[in-house]
């Protein structure tokens, strides 16, 4: 197993907001110019996390369409906006360079087994063009709560300590593929640490003989790439362990479930309880400092 010794400095990561010069009051003028869903139904399962559905610009716009949506619940399981899901936003700005647009929706994940949820995600108003042909996308939001690997989709609580011992928790996400898939009842995308720039597979195993698993973390993950203070710039941010003084890309951090399945107890591959999380940060293969937080991780719960 390799170590390393800390020895510099913990670096702050710097947050960039993106701003867009563009006119959004110059509204399209050209005629036969519609907009409409890019498709008639979309199915997700519950603790899918953040999804798109594609929203379809026909003709050529000479400027900005503005598109409002609305959320219709409908059948005898409605899918309740804000409660089941949210739209991250329902006033839309197309620009006249842009075909498609994708709508963005978080579903959310419950306890509950039950039956699908359905609603329609329909094109309420237009300006700058007409609606087009199909108005809305009717969505379906499957339950995962009989099955192991969707059960623990979702969000969950990340329950850590300082060095002082001090505790505290992050919220986090484990978001699941679906079945068509390769990452299905195989792995989860772990989002939330680092302030949500990072993301790390988290893996699953479960015996059905023996109806035993666990979750598992490998370290030495790279999460994505931040942009740090000087000296460091750019780097890369991996996932490694911790003991206080050194940390080690080997290894990984185990999750063990309990028989409510909403509390995980979290030990190193050395059996240790409260393994410790650093994230590194690296230029390729060369070491460049780490990150301002590291802590001992205790579990997860709901």
């Amino acid at each position: 197993m390799k170590f390393f010794k800390i020895f510099t400095v913990a670096l702050a990561a710097v947050a960039f907001t993106a701003c867009s010069d563009k006119d959004d009051s110059a509204w399209n003028t050209a005629p036969d110019v519609t907009v409409e869903m890019g498709s008639a139904t979309a199915s997700f399962k519950e603790g899918r996390g953040l999804v798109t559905i594609p929203m379809v610009v026909n003709g050529d716009a000479n400027g900005n369409i503005q598109v409002t949506l609305a959320v219709e619940e409908k059948g005898a399981y409605p899918a309740e906006d804000d409660v089941h899901f949210f739209l991250t936003t329902k006033t839309i700005v197309i620009f006249p360079e842009d075909k498609t647009y994708n709508v963005e929706i978080f579903i959310n994940d419950d306890d509950e087994i039950n039956e699908p949820r359905v609603c329609d995600i329909k094109i309420e108003s237009v300006k700058g063009a007409q609606v087009g042909a199909t108005s809305f996308t009717e969505l379906t939001i499957r339950d995962n709560d009989s099955d192991f690997y969707d059960k623990f989709a979702g969000q969950w609580v990340l329950e850590t300590l300082g060095d002082d011992g001090s505790a505290s928790n992050i919220k986090v996400n484990l978001t699941a593929f679906d079945e068509d898939e390769d990452g299905y009842n195989n792995y989860y995308v772990l989002e939330g640490l680092q302030q949500g720039y990072v993301e790390y597979l988290i893996y699953f195993f479960y015996d059905m003989a023996s109806q035993t698993g666990y979750l598992q973390l490998p370290y030495g993950q790279n999460g994505g790439s931040l942009t740090f203070s000087a000296p460091v710039g750019d780097a890369d941010v991996h996932l490694c362990g911790f003991d206080g003084r050194y940390f080690y890309p080997d290894g990984y951090t185990r999750f063990d479930w309990d028989e409510t399945m909403t509390v995980l107890t979290a030990t190193g591959d050395d059996g240790a309880e409260n393994p410790g999380w650093l994230f590194a940060l690296y230029n390729g293969d060369t070491f460049t400092g780490y990150s301002w937080n590291s802590y001992f991780v205790k579990g997860m719960h709901r």
